[in-house]
């Protein structure tokens, strides 16, 4: 049984106690200028604000943790934190990967599913960290010394503009670069005639035979065409971005199109068949995969005419022109238009423009233009608001 004096003496701790828990409540830094705390008014001032451990001496563990739970910013005033304690801080902001020395295989991997680039502050993570980093984000490559062969295919599956970042890149990477992003043969050196059939398919969505074309020609003017597109999408990612709105036509998609048809000329001219004729290759195919030519849509001018098989797939669309009888592709650029209401392919064809909304609830003005090479599908202003229904892109 305690005496008298204990008793006395706990008594008056318990006051002083309470007396220091009111003010780390109220100012968590009040728990400065307070001799040897208890672990309980540790606790309460860095719940109250986790960058309060700068002034505790030798925090007990529990107090770490509730500190960095309470703000992960608080593990840079540790020495030697435990794992425990890093999962808990970059867990909630990968960034503090810096503030740790030698972090363990767990908490690397941790930090690098949240973004590949932390990779770059890890001393010599394992490949193992190295192909979580590159496969979340393959522009990661650029931080990793001496990768090896499977995180650089990794990287390039990820993201193509990882090729530039590797050194004397295999014709697989580059294949595998630009399946993932045409653009990416911008990054390479001489390009072969395999990569390039791949990035010019990509872009015109076509069969293209490559075999007639002399290999440096075709990898300067390939690489020429997807640089001049690069552009063309910076210079009116910024003309929006300054002025908040497109032209009554996209600039861009059209500006997109005269490039694409510019060089489909040029090399037809001079290498004809090099571009695969969709109607003729169907023609040819018809014995064996069954098509069979079919009017969908009408209007007073123009029809629109699809290609179906025997699985009632279409492909090959294309609009006849009533008035002069003339038959020529249709360029969708991307837009799903057979999955539109009929009303609204109707008025396409009779040169309306028609609101088709996107996934995001966005609704975009849409209409039928010329091009030097048959029609295409132009997506034009976006709509702030409407009433009427609308289509999906």
């Amino acid at each position: 049984m305690a005496t008298i004096t204990e008793r006395i003496k706990q008594f008056l701790n318990d006051i002083l106690e309470n007396r220091q828990l009111e003010k780390v409540q109220k100012d968590a830094s009040a728990i400065q200028g307070m001799r040897n705390p208890s672990e309980t008014i540790q606790m309460a001032a860095v719940k109250n604000d986790g960058l309060a451990i700068q002034y505790i001496s030798n925090p007990y563990e529990a107090v770490k943790m509730a500190a960095v739970q309470q703000n992960p910013e608080a593990i840079l005033f540790m020495e030697k934190p435990s794992e425990q304690v890093q999962l808990a801080a970059v867990s909630q902001n990968g960034n503090y990967i810096q503030a740790i020395d030698y972090p363990s295989e767990r908490v690397a991997m941790v930090v690098v599913n949240q973004g590949g680039s932390y990779i770059a502050a890890i001393d010599k993570p394992s490949e193992t960290i190295q192909m979580a980093a590159v496969k979340n984000d393959g522009l990661a490559i650029q931080y990793i010394s001496k990768p090896s062969e499977a995180v650089k295919m990794a990287a390039v599956q990820s993201n193509g503009y990882a090729i530039e970042f590797i050194s004397n890149p295999t014709e697989e990477m580059k294949i595998e670069a630009v399946k993932n992003n045409a653009y990416s043969i911008i990054e390479m050196e001489e390009p072969t005639p395999s990569v390039c059939k791949i990035a010019l398919e990509k872009m015109y969505g076509r069969p293209i035979n490559v075999a007639m074309v002399e290999p440096t020609e075709l990898a300067k003017k390939t690489q020429i065409l997807l640089n001049n597109l690069v552009g063309l999408k910076f210079e009116y990612r910024t003309v929006y971005q300054t002025y908040g709105k497109a032209a009554e036509e996209d600039p861009l998609q059209m500006s997109i199109q005269e490039k694409k048809d510019k060089f489909r000329t040029e090399m037809e001219e001079k290498y004809p068949g090099m571009f695969q004729n969709k109607t003729q290759s169907t023609q040819k195919d018809h014995n064996t995969t069954n098509l069979k030519e079919q009017e969908l849509y009408s209007s007073e001018t123009k029809i629109l005419i699809g290609d179906i098989s025997s699985k009632k797939e279409i492909t090959n669309l294309r609009i006849k022109d009533k008035i002069t009888g003339k038959t020529e592709p249709l360029n969708s650029n991307g837009i799903r238009l057979l999955d539109q209401p009929s009303e609204c392919i109707e008025k396409i064809l009779s040169g309306k423009k028609v609101e088709f909304t996107t996934n995001s609830g966005k609704g975009y003005l849409t209409g039928l233009c010329k091009t030097p090479l048959g029609w295409g599908l132009t997506i034009g202003k976006q709509i702030q608001s409407s009433t009427d229904s609308s289509a999906t892109l």
